[in-house]
């Protein structure tokens, strides 16, 4: 049986990949080769939550 090594991406790290920081980029790529990147049900939330109050602050 094999094994997969997940590796949880927090919410923070997630910001700084979708605001274009290298250091983040960089540091989850090389991450990719060894662990499967997964997202906790409470970033998710966090990422959702932070994207309503965004949205709603503009109208």
């Amino acid at each position: 049986m094999s094994t997969i090594n997940r590796l949880l991406i927090d919410t923070d790290i997630l910001i700084d990949i979708a605001q274009g920081n290298p250091i983040a980029i960089s540091r989850l790529s090389a991450e990719q080769k060894i662990y499967k990147p997964a997202v906790s049900v409470i970033t998710k939330m966090e990422l959702i939550w932070d994207a309503e109050v965004r949205k709603s602050s503009e109208n």
